[in-house]
């Protein structure tokens, strides 16, 4: 089974996986010019669905499915506005262009669950350290999810991603705990 599995937000990861191996992968870039509510943020949501949209018909003929990451909620109103907009306008262009019975929307919460991605206890005690101010560690600053999830990609598919490149490796991840 072939999937082709989306993280979608400012920055749209996309991976293509094959029966948990990774094909290819890659980050497509939308402009953040405009963020201004109500039209900066739908004139950008429509751009993130256009993206998709094209990512899906470019492998139309040879995936079974599309894996969308469900966003988790934003305590930020218009970036959570944004969030359930483009998750709008991907729905609608998927149906437009009658690829909506391939989707198959994945928590964040589940597939990091599926994969067991949480901190190790290493990881707690340098956040530990961090928190009282030590900072003479290997990882500046705090081991967030983001990280997790950089570490775990590049085990699991022998990479070398960087922490700039979550967004890849959460549609890497995403779309492998599909095949759990």
């Amino acid at each position: 089974m072939k999937i082709l599995s989306i993280d979608a937000s400012s920055k749209i990861g996309w991976s293509i996986l094959e029966d948990k191996q990774l094909l290819l992968s890659g980050v497509v870039e939308v402009p953040t010019d405009d963020l201004s509510w109500p039209w900066g943020i739908f004139k950008r949501s429509n751009k993130v669905a256009e993206a998709v949209n094209e990512l899906v018909m470019l492998n139309i003929d040879t995936i079974d499915h599309v894996i969308i990451e469900r966003a988790n909620s934003s305590s930020f109103r218009n970036s959570q506005n944004f969030i359930d907009w483009f998750h709008f306008a991907i729905l609608q262009i998927s149906v437009q262009n009658q690829w909506d019975k391939l989707i198959v929307y994945i928590d964040t919460a589940t597939w990091r669950k599926k994969l067991n991605l949480k901190l190790t206890d290493m990881d707690k005690k340098h956040n530990k350290l961090i928190k009282k101010g030590i900072k003479t560690l290997p990882v500046k600053g705090r081991i967030s999810k983001k990280h997790l999830s950089v570490r775990m990609a590049n085990e699991l598919f022998g990479l070398s991603l960087k922490l700039k490149d979550n967004d890849k490796a959460d549609s890497m991840l995403c779309g492998y705990s599909f095949f759990i």
